[in-house]
């Protein structure tokens, strides 16, 4: 999915509207006024389904919004999502802030953990990954989990 710049806009009003926090039902309601440049995105034509479509919209267009957050330790931008899930508040949060807050960048690691483990066991059966996959895991074991497994 891909937004216009007037829906990014709109997805950060919706975001001080509400404390700094995305979260889709939020977007959803917004979207309802015929007035809004994401309001075309939340149309489907199956009443029954409408409410749950319009959740899986909202998500789809948090999901959607990439920026570039600097790399400290080369001369590079890393491309990320603009938003990233927060438990703690119901919804998303801002990427960099979540990454600017030590609890909230282990929360952040963990989640990346529990995707890639997700991911390796998809493609485990491919064995020239496996190395590669084994090696993304192991640089993103927190250093207490490392001492857990030698014990």
């Amino acid at each position: 999915m891909r937004l216009s710049p007037a829906q990014i806009a709109e997805l950060e009003t919706v975001r001080a509207l509400n404390g700094g926090v995305l979260n889709p039902e939020a977007v959803r309601d917004f979207a309802r006024s015929a007035n809004t440049a994401l309001h075309p995105l939340f149309s489907n034509p199956d009443a029954e389904d409408a409410e749950k479509w319009r959740l899986h919209v909202a998500r789809e267009c948090i999901r959607a919004v990439v920026t570039l957050l600097p790399n400290p330790s080369a001369d590079v931008f890393i491309p990320v999502r603009a938003y990233s899930h927060d438990a703690r508040a119901g919804g998303y949060r801002v990427t960099a802030q979540l990454l600017s807050d030590e609890q909230s960048a282990a929360i952040l690691l963990q989640q990346m953990r529990n995707d890639l483990v997700r991911v390796t066991s998809r493609y485990r059966r491919f064995a020239a990954l496996v190395p590669h996959i084994e090696a993304v895991l192991d640089a993103t074991t927190p250093p207490e989990e490392e001492g857990a497994e030698e014990q």
